[in-house]
């Protein structure tokens, strides 16, 4: 195996490696991956599926590889951007008078994680189903502060972390940050020729879950029930009442656009009643046959 993956990194092919359970295949492409990084001055991409099998080659396979190896190899994990502290926004959180338990124990525990963290990886933390809430608000977003109002901009995490991946010879990360990136105008890979993918078989679902479009009825109901009409206490209802206040209120664009929204979800609805009932039928044609 080692054999025909410095081969195919040497010919610029394409290759697909079945292997068992326990066989030793995570060293089988590493050490000729390492190889091949050094001789060819290139980064090799290593794609899992998860982010406990990242770290797994990270912290286990990685130290076996350095001491098999009569040379320094530079390995680097990056992980997708909200999987990053957000320093500026953490430090706005603090100035909250909040009185949620989960909370202000997960502020504390993130002021002290940062004493001792390198990465802000949120692996790094173990949070309660609260504290995962938190740290939605708190995570790194595409959304960047200009550096002049930020003045956490020069310690940005996910930045720090892409910056040690353009120097590692190895950069190991998973398959729906490498779909997301490749599906991007800059992306970080778009200059990087040679990739293994572990677990390829959960590429093709990774890719329809993050490039494909889902459309739920539960979801759909989910929002029809958030932003509501004049006469449910949705956003809708609140915004009516907001313009009031403000001088802004029209009750006949008010009344046209609650019409409207009514009218919506009547089609809405008609049309998962129509898909559901053709699955059903469908369903039904094959049963019998």
């Amino acid at each position: 195996m080692m054999d025909h993956v410095y081969e195919q990194f040497s010919q610029k092919e394409s290759m697909v490696i079945e292997a068992g359970t326990g066989m030793g295949k995570t060293m089988g492409y590493l050490l000729p991956s390492a190889y091949y990084a050094l001789e060819h001055n290139k980064r090799v991409i290593i794609s899992t599926y998860t982010n406990q099998l990242q770290a797994q080659i990270l912290y286990n396979e990685i130290p076996k590889l350095n001491n098999m190896l009569s040379f320094p190899i530079h390995v680097s994990i990056l992980k997708g951007r909200t999987h990053y502290l957000d320093l500026f926004r953490f430090e706005q959180s603090l100035y909250e008078n909040e009185k949620q338990f989960d909370v202000v124990l997960t502020k504390l525990q993130i002021l002290v994680w940062l004493t001792e963290t390198e990465t802000g990886d949120v692996e790094e933390l173990n949070l309660t189903s609260g504290g995962y809430l938190f740290w939605n608000r708190v995570k790194s977003s595409s959304y960047m502060i200009d550096e002049k109002s930020n003045p956490w901009y020069s310690y940005d995490y996910y930045e720090h972390a892409k910056k040690q991946a353009t120097k590692a010879n190895i950069v190991i990360t998973n398959h729906h940050m490498l779909i997301q990136s490749l599906s991007q105008e800059d992306s970080f890979f778009a200059d990087c020729s040679h990739y293994v993918i572990d677990e390829a078989h959960h590429l093709e679902e990774v890719t329809q879950r993050f490039l494909g479009a889902n459309l739920s009825y539960i979801g759909f109901k989910s929002s029809m029930n958030t932003l509501g009409t004049l006469d449910s206490p949705g956003l809708y209802s609140k915004l009516v009442h907001l313009l009031e206040k403000l001088g802004l209120h029209s009750i006949r664009e008010s009344y046209e656009l609650d019409m409207a929204l009514s009218s919506c979800y009547g089609v809405i609805e008609d049309w998962f009643g129509f898909i559901g009932n053709n699955a059903l039928y469908t369903s039904g044609k094959k049963q019998t046959n």
